[in-house]
């Protein structure tokens, strides 16, 4: 039987964006090649953006819900929300080879455990993490001492 891939969880670490904190620490980590080809689906964001962000905030938000095809980013549209996020309070996050779709039944752990890079952001100060990359794994586990879910 093969295991499931693990999903890491970590919680508030004294950083303030979760998110806006702990993805240049990730992405840096990747190698290039892999981000050039990934792309983000986004599902449930809830987000603040600096007070002169450039964004439609509340659309993002809006279409981050109202499909099962997510609001849906290349590597350029993510770094620049990244770059307008004052804080990221909740969102699952989904990096692959093609944008994904959540469809009805399916739990936020398997978007998880089969994409290029997942992470889910709950209320700010909790999330999880799940890569099949080994570099990315390594460092979760050595940065922010989280704990594994099988």
């Amino acid at each position: 039987m093969q295991m499931s891939r693990p999903i890491y969880e970590i919680h508030q670490t004294g950083r303030t964006g979760v998110l806006v904190d702990i993805f240049p620490i990730i992405l840096a980590s990747v190698p290039e090649h892999v981000l050039r080809t990934v792309v983000w689906t986004i599902f449930d964001l809830t987000w603040s953006q600096h007070k002169d962000g450039l964004l439609q905030h509340a659309m993002l938000e809006k279409r981050s819900r109202e499909h099962n095809s997510g609001l849906r980013l290349d590597a350029h549209g993510m770094y620049f929300l990244l770059s307008q996020a004052n804080q990221i309070v909740d969102g699952l996050f989904i990096g692959d080879k093609q944008f994904r779709s959540w469809v009805g039944g399916e739990e936020p752990e398997d978007l998880l455990r089969t994409s290029e890079l997942g992470l889910r952001v709950f209320d700010s100060s909790f999330w999880q993490v799940s890569s099949s990359i080994n570099s990315i794994n390594e460092l979760i586990a050595a940065t922010f001492e989280p704990t594994i879910l099988g």
